[in-house]
């Protein structure tokens, strides 16, 4: 849904940070999508400086590569 950008989906992940929002009950949530590759990680950290909270997705079938790191 966040990557709409033709060089996205060809490359099939996000290239830079995205922001989408999702109503749940009464409450209006605003998502960020930042890439997870290592070469755009400033993307990710500064998004940090906009959020409460961060959860870092980590791919279950890979499991925790040599670019994961603790924030």
């Amino acid at each position: 849904m966040c990557d709409f950008d033709p060089q996205e989906k060809t490359a099939q992940h996000s290239l830079r940070s995205a922001v989408v929002h999702v109503d749940w009950r009464d409450t209006r949530v605003h998502l960020i999508d930042t890439p997870g590759y290592p070469d755009f990680a400033g993307q990710s950290i500064g998004a940090l400086d906009a959020v409460e909270t961060a959860a870092v997705v980590i791919n279950a079938s890979a499991g925790i590569e040599l670019t994961t790191r603790p924030a």
